[in-house]
């Protein structure tokens, strides 16, 4: 449970998990032995005027296992439960030691172009930085979650500043994810 914080982030660092529970990740950069992979994120609690609490989660940096949060005090709880990893275009998609997908980047993360990334010319809001068929995938399967930059109108949360916070990687409804990617002998 996390209790409100203020502006931090957590980003998914797990990436494999042995059937010991013990994490181990299994993406490197191929230049160095720094990870590098898309990240689910969970951007945190951000608390703002008029006493509110604004929560998401967001794969705009990519997609690598499922959250939920669920919030108490009777407020809405919001997921990603989805496996994008089993569904990736090839061009986004980062692979494991042993050739499966472990993670899934957004098309900025993979191309760093500015109508990916809401940059530049396209960084002046939804009129010009408009979701891509790249992000509509991200979307179709995560209804909730931010797809890209301005995806603020069916991606972001609120509940009266106190509230707790259970934050859970892989949730119980996505399970048959586990099964998709955890290999307990992955080679880091």
């Amino acid at each position: 449970v996390v209790d409100t914080l203020g502006d931090y982030s957590i980003k998914a660092l797990i990436n494999t998990v042995d059937h010991l529970g013990s994490v181990r990740s299994s993406i490197k950069d191929s230049q160095s032995s720094t990870i590098r992979c898309p990240f689910t994120v969970w951007p945190g609690i951000l608390t703002s005027h008029g006493g509110q609490d604004f929560y998401d989660i967001s794969n705009v940096d990519g997609f690598n296992i499922p959250v939920s949060i669920r919030p108490d005090r009777g407020c809405r709880p919001t997921s990603c439960s989805a496996n994008i990893n089993s569904f990736c275009p090839p061009e986004l998609s980062v692979r494991g030691s042993r050739g499966n997908t472990v993670g899934c980047k957004s098309a900025c993360l993979a191309f760093n172009k500015p109508h990916y990334c809401c940059t530049g010319e396209f960084s002046s809001g939804p009129d010009k930085c408009k979701p891509t068929d790249y992000s509509r995938i991200f979307k179709n399967a995560c209804p909730q979650a931010y797809s890209y930059a301005y995806d603020d109108a069916s991606s972001i949360f609120t509940c009266a500043t106190g509230a707790n916070y259970a934050i859970t990687f892989c949730p119980a409804n996505s399970m048959s994810f586990l099964s998709s990617v955890v290999s307990p002998y992955e080679d880091v």
